[in-house]
C-alpha cells in the first residue's frame, strides 16, 4: 500500500492483498468483538429472565397461599354461622316435630271416636227405625 495519500505509484497486486489481508483482520476482530457482545448480552438476558422467573414463581406461589388463608378464613366464618344458625333451628325442628306426632296421635284419638260415635249413632238410629216400623 502506499504510505501516504499523495503517494500516486500503481498499487500491486500485493499491496492489494496485504489490504485485504488488513481489512480480513480488522472484519475477524470485529467479529469476535460483536460475537463476544452478544454472547454477554444473551447470558445477562438468560439470568435477567431466570431471575425474572423466579421472582413470578414465588409471587404465585405468594398470592397462592394467601388466597388459600382468606379461604380457609371465609370457610371457617361460613360454617361458623351456619352452625350457630343450625343449631336453634334443629332444636325447633325437634321440638315441632314431637309437637306434630302428639297432634297425629290425638287426631288419630279423635277419629277413631268419631268413627265409633257414628257407628253408634248409626246402630241408635237403626234402631229407632225399626221401633217406628213396627
Amino acid at each position: 500500500m502506499p504510505d501516504t495519500p499523495n503517494d500516486r505509484s500503481p498499487i500491486t497486486k500485493a499491496d492489494l492483498r496485504a489490504a485485504m489481508a488488513e481489512i480480513a483482520g480488522h472484519i475477524n476482530r470485529v467479529e469476535t468483538n460483536l460475537n463476544a457482545r452478544i454472547e454477554r448480552v444473551e447470558m445477562d438476558l438468560t439470568a435477567r429472565i431466570g431471575h425474572g422467573e423466579t421472582d413470578l414463581a414465588t409471587r404465585i406461589e405468594r398470592v397462592e397461599t394467601d388466597l388459600a388463608e382468606r379461604i380457609e378464613r371465609v370457610e371457617t366464618k361460613l360454617l361458623t354461622e351456619f352452625h350457630k344458625w343450625a343449631s336453634p333451628v334443629e332444636m325447633r325442628l325437634r321440638s315441632h316435630g314431637a309437637a306434630i306426632r302428639a297432634v297425629d296421635l290425638q287426631q288419630e284419638a279423635v277419629t277413631d271416636s268419631i268413627g265409633k260415635l257414628v257407628a253408634r249413632l248409626d246402630e241408635l238410629e237403626r234402631r229407632a227405625d225399626e221401633r217406628n216400623r213396627l
